[in-house]
């Protein structure tokens, strides 16, 4: 399971809000304590850390290529798996 850390955000009117961090996020001026967050001022239990660009660019890769590759191992499989059904009947 991959290591995540967690942020927890203080409000003047006395609120708290914690967040559970992607283990890729990076730290603020290179210090792994501190993690940046965007949420949004209208509906603040809506939070998420942000990513260097790199990590989405990863990620993304990361799904389309394997998905891809399943996919296209699908494609094949179908054909060939009606050919054997027909040649064994």
């Amino acid at each position: 399971m991959a290591a995540r850390r967690g942020a927890r955000a203080l409000y003047l009117e006395g609120g708290t809000h914690e967040i559970e961090a992607d283990y890729a996020v990076r730290g603020i001026g290179g210090d792994p304590t501190r993690i940046e967050v965007v949420y949004d001022r209208q509906r603040p239990e809506r939070a998420i850390c942000s990513l260097a660009a790199s990590t989405l660019l990863w990620r993304t890769v990361g799904v389309t290529l394997a998905g891809g590759l399943l996919l296209s191992l699908a494609f094949i499989m179908m054909p060939l798996q009606l050919i054997l059904l027909l040649l064994s009947g």
